[in-house]
């Protein structure tokens, strides 16, 4: 009813702020705070209306530490540039990753110190 939603938008007055799934689109760079580590991957806080969900297999560090517990790479708290895999709209879910995407433009260069 409407006393209960106007409860809730008390409680959560920054709802409106959050980024709505349908303002998401794959590839999409965004900062997050890993919020919670499972054993299989960390659900990262990005502003949105839904927690992002990294597989441990597409964070950076997974290459270096196979075998490894995704608590081995991940804590809570860690700050985390993802880029958007997929959003599923019906399920309320965003996939990330943590490897850029090879298909983005831009000046993404190597550069080597001497």
């Amino acid at each position: 009813d409407e006393e209960n939603v106007m409860k809730n938008l008390e409680m959560n007055p920054d709802e409106d702020d959050r980024i709505q799934l349908d303002e998401i689109e794959v590839d999409d760079e965004l900062w997050g705070e890993i919020r919670r580590v499972t054993d299989y991957g960390a659900y990262v806080e990005v502003g949105s209306v839904t927690r992002g969900f990294l597989h441990f297999m597409d964070h950076p560090s997974w290459e270096d530490s196979v075998g490894a517990h995704p608590r081995d790479i991940m804590s809570v708290g860690d700050r985390v540039r993802v880029w958007v895999v997929d959003v599923d709209g019906m399920l309320n879910r965003i996939k990330l990753t943590a490897n850029r995407p090879t298909g983005l433009p831009g000046p993404r260069r190597e550069i080597k110190w001497v």
